[in-house]
């Protein structure tokens, strides 16, 4: 699937979409926009991957979990 396509997608579909797999956790991670920014600043240090992209939804559930609001 073209990245455009899966940005059209809910979450939940790209979760299911990911679970099936039909599309890599890089493709997950890049059809998120609001992950793009904070995405394209990992991969300038770490290889594009789907070791690199789990570790990168891991660190973004504990930063978004550390700077909720309470």
């Amino acid at each position: 699937m073209k990245t455009e396509e899966l940005q059209n997608k809910s979450y939940e579909e790209l979760v299911q979409l990911q679970q099936d797999g039909k599309i890599t956790l890089v493709e997950f991670v890049e059809a998120q926009s609001e992950l793009t920014d904070e995405w394209k600043e990992w991969i300038d240090t770490r290889p594009i991957s789907d070791e690199s992209a789990r570790a990168f939804l891991a660190w973004h559930e504990e930063y978004a979990m550390n700077h909720q609001e309470q």
